[in-house]
């Protein structure tokens, strides 16, 4: 029994990986960061240039049929706009990671804040298993055999919502590297009237995903204030002590997987 006691206290009390949330593109893994670097650079990009100047073309297209429609004439001065456009887009295309890197800065600093405010930074609440071995020394034979089941079920809970935890945040970041390693097409259409929606829907999803990681710090330092008031609040008695780290660790579980999409919503992310 002691031995399952200590490692339901283990696993809710670990620290998971949140130092994780504050640790930039460049470090986090710095060989995946050079791969999507050289991706974008050395394969998107060329493509890029070429749909860029595509939509170059759609444009001056698009001019022509207006004066055409219009019956007006031309003037050097209709050029400016989308020259002005497809200079933001080659400045934009070169230094794309430059971008990237602030908005997953701007997410580091939200969650660093936030460090400095919330009570707890520790990932999981700190639970004091004793009076729960107290509870359980207390019972009978077969009650304790009852205890030994529901004390599993709870580690195990715990367990799976610890690593949902690291799963979604290792997601995260291979998600933010990958749109890294295709940042130059979409930047491409930025030129386009009709099409450079492809461009904000591109910044708007990854910004989706950097706002996750500041709504997952929360969730995270969330369930650590409310497991450091299990014992608190429920006092001594086993079933509500562990009830309470039970329906708290399948919460958990709810608001990792719910972190993404309540993101989306917010920047307002079609996809």
């Amino acid at each position: 029994m002691d031995i399952l006691l200590n490692w339901l206290e283990s696993v809710v009390n670990n620290s998971g990986t949140v130092k994780d949330l504050t640790t930039s593109l460049t470090d986090y893994n710095a060989m995946l960061w050079e791969y999507s670097q050289s991706v974008a650079n050395n394969v998107v990009k060329p493509i890029s240039l070429t749909v860029l100047a595509f939509f170059l073309l759609l444009e001056f297209g698009n001019l022509y049929k207006k004066i055409d429609n219009g019956g007006g004439s031309f003037h050097l001065q209709m050029l400016v706009p989308i020259f002005i456009k497809l200079a933001f887009a080659k400045l934009l295309m070169d230094n794309f990671s430059v971008v990237i890197l602030a908005i997953q800065g701007l997410a580091i600093m939200l969650i660093q804040k936030m460090q400095t405010v919330l009570p707890t930074m520790n990932a999981k609440g700190t639970v004091n298993i004793t009076s729960l071995k107290d509870a359980v020394d207390d019972l009978g034979f077969l009650e304790q055999i009852w205890a030994g089941i529901i004390i599993l079920i709870t580690v195990v809970v715990a367990w799976i919502a610890n690593w949902i935890a690291r799963f979604a945040i290792v997601m995260r970041f291979f998600e933010m590297y990958l749109l890294t390693a295709i940042a130059p097409l979409p930047i491409s259409a930025l030129p386009s009237d009709e099409y450079n929606q492809w461009t904000k829907n591109f910044f708007k999803l990854f910004g989706a995903i950097a706002l996750s990681t500041v709504l997952m710090y929360l969730v995270l330092s969330f369930y650590s204030v409310l497991g450091s008031s299990i014992v608190r609040t429920t006092g001594t008695d086993f079933i509500s002590l562990t009830m309470a780290i039970l329906a708290y660790n399948i919460f958990l579980i709810f608001l990792v997987v719910r972190t993404y999409s309540l993101s989306k919503s917010l920047i307002g992310v079609n996809a």
